[in-house]
């Protein structure tokens, strides 16, 4: 952060990397909502997990949810973004995600945005006009025998694969309505809420994957 101050009216302003990230961050929400970057919420993790409302004697005591918004691109970086809000407005984030913007459109899928993320709301309350959980499509994707591959070119290259794997993958699944439920390197755990939209994305990666620019040691490589 660089910071400095105006000869005249001595105001002290802010200006550098954090300050572009805060001003990326603040264009997503609706009015209302609070939104905050990856690191922002690693840094009060432990304070959120202890902080609770001081309800009076006849109220239900509000507690901070935080809902994952997804990853936004945000000049050369992806940025984890979320959400944090009173248990009592819960339901509020259904109606109003993200608004996004073109500079900064999702890298990877937000938590409304899994298939029948809506019904999970009453884990958090009881509301019996939250429809149930549709039926979902499951696939695993893996970068296969990687770790061979790894051996065979070196820790650099193998890095370099791998993260045009993965940028493979989580093009394609925001293509076609993919979410990204766990990911671990490499091995991918989605959910689509169509079988079409499943194997679609199945057969475009396969294609995203013929296309990228290899090195000679990954074609090389027998396996």
């Amino acid at each position: 952060v660089k910071m400095f101050q105006d000869d005249m009216t001595k105001r002290v302003m802010y200006t550098g990397e954090a300050y572009d990230r805060a001003a990326a961050v603040s264009e997503l929400p609706n009015g209302g909502q609070v939104f905050i970057d990856g690191d922002t919420y690693d840094s009060i993790a432990g304070a959120l997990a202890s902080c609770r409302g001081n309800p009076g004697p006849d109220e239900e005591a509000s507690n901070p949810i935080v809902v994952d918004e997804g990853v936004y691109k945000m000049g050369d970086a992806a940025v984890p973004v979320f959400q944090v809000v009173s248990s009592h407005l819960a339901a509020r984030t259904v109606k109003l995600q993200a608004v996004g913007n073109g500079d900064d459109p999702l890298a990877t899928t937000a938590y409304w945005h899994a298939p029948g993320a809506t019904s999970s709301y009453r884990l958090w309350k009881s509301d019996p006009s939250m429809p149930p959980c549709p039926p979902v499509v499951i696939v695993f994707i893996c970068a296969f025998k990687f770790k061979k591959v790894d051996e065979a070119v070196g820790k650099t290259k193998g890095s370099v694969c791998l993260n045009r794997f993965c940028k493979c993958v989580r093009s394609c699944l925001v293509r076609f309505n993919g979410y990204l439920c766990q990911e671990d390197h490499g091995c991918f755990m989605t959910v689509f809420g169509r079988a079409e939209d499943a194997i679609l994305m199945c057969i475009e990666l396969n294609i995203c994957l013929m296309k990228e620019d290899w090195s000679p040691e990954v074609l090389a490589c027998p396996e």
